[in-house]
């Protein structure tokens, strides 16, 4: 059974899949919603010492490292649920508003296949070598891109491919469409970033 885990970086909308975890303001989100928070992790600085406080009375483990560190909140808490040998990580409030911590999330996506960043709109998740399948679910649109270089083949879309090979300047495979209930995708060489999205 995979071991799933739901991380909060913020106030925002979430569903709850497997054990619940907070970063500083997410972990606040968790426990006015009385779900449990199995750790409340980061710097704490984005929240006021009452606020801290609440978390810190109500979270099961309190995690606070100093502001002045060389990872970012997310990637802090990102290693520890990895560390706790969880497979899959939803991660809610890693995308928009500020620009850098959206690109750092990216990045860390791109890093760990565990991971999959989502919001109300999209969800994003990489991809290494393999057949994979891609659900519609209720998504409108997908998007593949590379930080690298990578070989893919699409097929049961609107635009498949053959073994094509596109890198980190490649804009060819922005918004294909399903053309049923799943799509397949297969990476032959490198990995890939998808960007399922609703048509908004």
């Amino acid at each position: 059974m995979i071991k799933s885990a739901t991380l909060v970086l913020k106030e925002c909308l979430f569903t709850v899949r497997g054990d619940c975890f907070g970063c500083e303001s997410g972990a606040l989100a968790l426990i006015n919603q009385n779900i449990e928070c199995k750790a409340a992790l980061g710097d704490f600085d984005s929240v006021d010492e009452k606020t801290k406080n609440i978390i810190q009375l109500k979270a099961k483990t309190f995690i606070q490292v100093p502001s002045q560190k060389d990872v970012s909140d997310s990637e802090l808490a990102i290693d520890y649920l990895l560390n706790e040998g969880y497979q899959q990580i939803y991660v809610y409030g890693a995308l928009g508003n500020r620009s850098d911590h959206h690109h750092v999330n990216l990045l860390l996506a791109y890093q760990h296949q565990e991971l999959i960043l989502v919001d109300e709109n999209q969800s994003i998740q990489c991809y290494g070598a393999g057949l994979h399948t891609l659900k519609k679910e209720h998504y409108d649109l997908f998007s593949v891109f590379t930080f690298d270089e990578a070989v893919i083949s699409l097929s049961g879309c609107a635009y498949p491919l053959d073994h094509r090979k596109i890198d980190v300047h490649n804009t060819l495979t922005l918004s294909n469409t399903w053309l049923d209930q799943e799509s397949k995708l297969n990476v032959h060489q490198g990995k890939v970033l998808v960007i399922q999205t609703k048509n908004t």
